[in-house]
């Protein structure tokens, strides 16, 4: 059973750890890249069992980092670099990891009439210490759980290929793939709302010249609270990063296709540029002058991808 992965950025360099030995296609990395044992051409994809895509799929017209400056637009994800691999990909099996607008793998199914399947990623950006109770940030080998969503024949076929890899004590979860998209959404829109939620809250607690950390705890003994998520960053206010801004973005345009205008939604997003800009909610704040100044950034077309920026204090900056 032979593996390929196409893309290899975070997402791939993930699912390399369940499969060590996969074939690695991606034009943009060099063959002799640091752990890259095998670089392969498209003819050598193909020959492979199955074929897992990883690629990026960022917002219309603007890359990931570069939505967090944008407030009013609400832009749909742009999924036509997993298209293009899909529609010269001849794998008996195509796995999508790369986070995809509902009914999109449907649509690739019918069109190109291959065996496609969806499943959503849990590996994050977050770069603090995670709990051995969490998903691995870095490891989905760690993860107690996978999800794959499609036809059952298909899905069936991807868990005999997964558990054999992954092991049998975790929890293989198969629905359709619109299923599997959905949730991936609702889950990094939930990870947002909470975080806006605590934002909001560390706010009113300053407001009345309260200590957020000591409300934070004692709003936390109640077991019915969870903790991930909760704390407020002084100098990082608000959520940014690759996957909860465009994923929130392209649920609110694809539910706005359906004819569902999703309010809460757009308020989440209204209120977390609120935090991350202050005063004007279309610019993104210095983390190294924030809040102390209120120092604004420019995010470069050829920097923005890598998450950096420039400050004309600090210069380049994480953000």
């Amino acid at each position: 059973m032979q593996t390929a992965i196409v893309g290899y950025g975070y997402v791939g360099k993930g699912m390399r750890k369940i499969f060590p030995g996969a074939f690695v296609y991606d034009p943009k990395i060099n063959c002799n890249a640091k752990n890259m044992q095998k670089k392969a051409a498209k003819e050598a994809v193909n020959a492979c069992d199955l074929a897992i895509i990883c690629v990026p799929t960022p917002p219309i017209g603007m890359n990931e980092q570069k939505i967090n400056v944008d407030c009013n637009t609400f832009l749909r994800a742009d999924t036509s670099v997993v298209e293009e691999v899909i529609s010269w990909l001849k794998t008996p099996l195509i796995l999508v990891k790369s986070t995809i607008p509902p009914g999109t793998t449907d649509r690739l199914k019918q069109k190109y009439g291959k065996r496609i399947c969806f499943s959503p990623e849990y590996m994050g950006e977050g770069g603090y210490y995670t709990p051995p109770q969490y998903p691995s940030p870095t490891d989905p080998m760690r993860h107690g759980w996978m999800i794959i969503g499609g036809d059952p024949k298909d899905c069936d076929d991807m868990y005999d290929i997964f558990i054999q890899r992954m092991g049998p004590a975790k929890v293989y979860f198969k629905c359709s793939a619109i299923e599997a998209e959905l949730i991936k959404h609702m889950e990094n829109t939930w990870i947002a709302m909470k975080v806006t939620f605590a934002n909001e809250w560390k706010n009113i607690c300053d407001s009345f010249g309260a200590s957020y950390n000591t409300v934070r705890e004692g709003w936390l003994l109640d077991p019915r609270v969870e903790r991930m998520h909760t704390a407020v960053f002084r100098n990082k206010p608000g959520f940014g990063g690759k996957c909860l801004p465009k994923d929130l973005h392209s649920i609110i345009t694809a539910s706005g296709k359906q004819g569902y205008e999703a309010d809460m939604l757009k308020s989440i997003w209204q209120a977390n540029q609120k935090f991350r800009g202050a005063d004007d909610p279309g610019t993104v704040l210095c983390p190294k002058c924030f809040p102390h100044d209120k120092t604004i950034v420019t995010c470069p077309e050829e920097e923005a991808n890598n998450g950096y920026a420039y400050c004309e204090i600090h210069g380049k900056v994480s953000w």
